[in-house]
């Protein structure tokens, strides 16, 4: 018989069933999904210890929740560009006040 185990989707450490949080990695644990056919779906959807669209019992995963990571993405790419643009303006500054280029 293959037994449920809960792991996080962020730290892959072992969770107990009841967890929002990952004590580890203190990632928000939003749905769980199914390694066997890939349904996600609330922890009342697994209450029964099987999968609701395949009926399988498989190893489940919380995942993570993905708008956190794309608001991460988007501030790390901001930061990208707002530093390029300094770059960029420290060597054209000068040319464009007529000084001389070193």
């Amino acid at each position: 018989m293959t037994f449920i185990r809960y792991t996080c989707g962020n730290c892959g450490k072992e969770l107990n069933r009841s967890a929002e949080v990952c004590p580890y990695c203190h990632a928000r644990l939003m749905a769980i999904r199914c390694t066997n056919c890939g349904f996600s779906g609330s922890k009342l959807d697994f209450m029964s210890d099987h999968c609701p669209k395949c009926g399988s019992i498989v190893t489940t995963q919380p995942v993570r929740n993905s708008k956190r990571i794309t608001l991460l993405i988007v501030i790390a790419v901001i930061i990208v560009l707002l530093c390029l643009g300094s770059i960029a303006l420290i060597f054209l500054l000068p040319s464009i006040a007529g000084l001389p280029v070193s």
